[in-house]
């Protein structure tokens, strides 16, 4: 969808678990800091900034390269919802999306002020939906981005890789 000074990006992607029981996708789905090391590359870093029942609130470092090369830090409030014994439900919104950028000639990297950026992302939400079945557990994520204008060429030259940026990690 076009808006006038921007793009929204919308998927959905389902997938099944089989096998699998609903609590045990929860305890992966919510083991926050070791997701930079089951979805690597994609995600750097991933730390749990504070955990208060079913609410998350949890920073990862984002990198995708594809013609350019995307690295974000970003703080997501995430809230689960369970409302019977085979469905939970779940909303993780990006409070704070910053790119990072290298040093010149240095391996350091450094944050550009939010707002101040290319801007390839301005905002995500993720609705993700998890039901289980006899035979294992379905999971659906919906992912709802907004990006610049000036992104489209981006994205339209650097096809599915780039458009996944990296929506699969982010819960």
């Amino acid at each position: 969808m076009r808006f006038p000074t921007g793009w929204s990006h919308h998927w959905l992607a389902i997938g099944f678990i089989p096998r699998a029981r609903l609590e045990q996708v929860l305890q992966v789905t919510q083991d926050y800091p070791r997701h930079a090391e089951f979805f690597k590359p994609d995600v750097q870093r991933s730390e749990l900034l504070s955990h208060d029942g079913e609410h998350f609130r949890v920073y990862f470092r984002f990198y995708r390269h594809a013609i350019v090369t995307a690295i974000y830090n970003t703080e997501f409030d995430i809230q689960f919802t369970q409302s019977d014994p085979a469905h939970v439900y779940s909303t993780a919104k990006a409070v704070r999306i910053a790119e990072v950028r290298k040093s010149r000639g240095k391996k350091t990297r450094v944050k550009r002020p939010v707002g101040n950026d290319h801007g390839y992302l301005w905002r995500l939400d993720l609705y993700t939906r998890y039901l289980e079945v006899d035979d294992g557990v379905y999971v659906q994520i919906e992912f709802v981005g907004l990006s610049p204008q000036r992104a489209r060429a981006i994205f339209c030259l650097a096809g599915e890789s780039l458009r996944a940026f990296p929506f699969h990690a982010s819960t």
